[in-house]
């Protein structure tokens, strides 16, 4: 059966949050109404490599109705079967089509979905990272595949139901009698012999040998590191790739498990034969690395580590050849999105030691890759948390967006990556905050902005890689005369916490004055990000510090914030 249907749906339960807070010196915010269209989008800039899936033929479907009473006849017929079954429909082959970032968050963020980019009854050739119908304009979102029950409530997103099929999991086989799992087993191998689609893998000379992973069903596993990168080379420290979702997949069944802290995953399903392994870069649901169209970015196991059940992986960006040369290789994307996952697990456990604003269940950070040169930044219009002077639908698709816009060229070792997505995370974490007041200091006082980004840049990034930030809180005055917007990122809220003062401390500092004198200590970031949720500007925080937590350096913040004032002043 093969059906185009098109519904329309109502969004229900979205929650949205309002921020209260004090505007120190305007109350008027202009709204970002970014286009919701794909049409100036890239796929290089996204997929640079040769990670690219290629299919081969579609095969016939072991798991159609219509093929499962067949299999049951024979089963029947020749007595292996002696149980009364009934086949009928239990579940959905569908894909959707969306059309615009609104519909790609109305899928991305159903939680019963597991999307697919590529067909799953097709044999495919080269394994790859991604997938593009080649009958889809390369600029828009292409078919997205799944599985669904049948009272499904579809969204306002074009879709084909391209199958009915009988699926039966192992936990449900003898769920109200439906039938034994002995007979599911034999009902299964059935299907797939009549239909050609028996696990078979190329030996060494190409010929055709059945491959098992093992004579009963198995809980997929295996451990995934990363390789670190320093200074164009592998340091050899492997780091456990930790909170994210690894899904295991045989045809139509699928299921995932997460990393713990050691990079150790197993997936809460039991399986027969191999299966198919997909990383997908969402850190704890919270932290989502996407494609260009806002969905999801994944890694598939490549195809030379399909032997053998665990999938125990240290992800690397380069190879080492013969005579000691290297060359990239395709995990390259693999490894900045890697890198970049991990940076973000570990940003949310630095947020939760500080008491900074994390994301929750409705609201996630999202950060678009781009494979280019460029400054990372947050995309405009990424107020999109502030639900205040816009309408409802740009309500919607503006609080399902993407929040951050990385480049990986000018990020490409560990230590970069990490420093980068520590401050863009930092201005997520202030708008998740504040989403009112952030948008305003952008405007009225974007020192603020920036140097609270270069405060979480600086304590997250050190108990990681303290070489790369050691010299923030060590600026000249004469370093922010470099014409551009270098005036805007100040230790000016590192020096609030720390208790070093660079004018007494470093060579010829009290002769030149040209550092801050740094009088002030002991205030938390997390004091700062409740100053930054009321107020807007450098002498509205020190106000609300001084008025509302007490510290014996607090009439010491005057002295400093004139310091950076000034040099705001002689730049703007």
């Amino acid at each position: 059966m093969k059906k185009t249907l098109l519904r329309t749906g109502v969004i229900l339960g979205m929650m949205l949050s309002f921020w209260s807070c004090r505007v120190d010196e305007v109350d008027v915010l202009p709204v970002d109404e970014e286009s919701t269209s794909f049409e100036n989008i890239d796929l290089n800039e996204f997929y640079p490599s040769d990670g690219k899936m290629v299919l081969g033929k579609q095969l016939e479907n072991a798991y159609s109705v219509e093929n499962m009473k067949i299999a049951l006849a024979n089963l029947t017929a020749s007595g292996r079967i002696e149980e009364d079954i009934q086949i009928e429909t239990t579940d959905l082959y569908i894909r959707f089509l969306p059309k615009d970032s609104t519909e790609v968050a109305l899928l991305e963020t159903d939680s019963t979905l597991t999307l697919f980019d590529h067909p799953l009854d097709f044999e495919i050739e080269q394994v790859g990272h991604w997938y593009h119908d080649p009958t889809i304009p390369d600029h828009m979102p292409t078919w997205q595949y799944t599985v669904v029950k049948p009272d499904f409530e579809f969204p306002a997103v074009e879709f084909e139901v391209l199958a009915d099929l009988f699926l039966i999991h192992e936990d449900e086989a003898e769920d109200a009698g439906r039938m034994s799992l002995s007979s599911w087993e034999a009902l299964e191998d059935e299907a797939l012999k009549i239909t050609g689609n028996e696990d078979l893998d190329e030996d060494e000379e190409g010929g055709r040998t059945e491959t098992w992973c093992r004579s009963g069903r198995w809980n997929p596993n295996g451990t995934i590191k990363v390789m670190e990168m320093n200074g164009g080379v592998e340091t050899g420290q492997q780091i456990p790739l930790w909170g994210v979702e690894v899904q295991a997949r045989r045809h139509f069944f699928w299921s995932s498990g997460t990393t713990n802290s050691n990079g150790y995953f197993r997936v809460s399903r039991r399986f027969r034969k191999n299966v198919n392994y997909r990383i997908k870069w969402r850190v704890a649901n919270r932290y989502k690395i996407t494609n260009p169209w806002g969905f999801t970015r994944h890694f598939n196991r490549p195809s030379n580590t399909r032997t053998g059940c665990a999938w125990d992986i240290t992800i690397r960006d380069r190879e080492t050849l013969s005579g000691g040369t290297t060359r990239i290789i395709h995990n390259r994307e693999a490894w900045t999105e890697a890198t970049m996952a991990i940076a973000a697990r570990h940003f949310h456990y630095q947020a939760e030691r500080h008491g900074l604003k994390t994301p929750d269940w409705y609201r996630n950070a999202r950060i678009r890759l781009k494979f280019r040169s460029g400054s990372s930044n947050l995309i405009q219009g990424s107020f999109r948390h502030n639900p205040a002077f816009i309408t409802e639908q740009t309500r919607i698709w503006l609080m399902l967006r993407n929040d951050v816009r990385f480049f990986v060229q000018g990020n490409e070792y560990t230590p970069q990556i990490y420093r980068t997505m520590m401050h863009e995370l930092g201005h997520v974490s202030h708008i998740w905050k504040s989403g009112v007041n952030f948008q305003t200091s952008y405007i009225v006082d974007p020192m603020v902005v920036e140097s609270f980004g270069e405060a979480v840049e600086y304590y997250f990034t050190l108990p990681y890689y303290p070489a790369i930030v050691r010299n923030i809180p060590n600026q000249r005055e004469n370093e922010y005369n470099d014409g551009g917007k270098g005036w805007q990122y100040t230790p000016f809220f590192i020096d609030l916490v720390d208790n070093d003062n660079q004018r007494s401390r470093l060579p010829n500092g009290g002769t030149t004055n040209d550092y801050a004198d740094d009088r002030v200590f002991g205030y938390s970031l997390s004091q700062i990000q409740r100053a930054l949720d009321n107020r807007t500007t450098l002498r509205g925080v020190q106000e609300h510090l001084r008025n509302n937590f007490s510290n014996s350096t607090e009439n010491e913040i005057e002295r400093l914030r004139a310091f950076y004032e000034n040099i705001k002043n002689n730049k703007r």
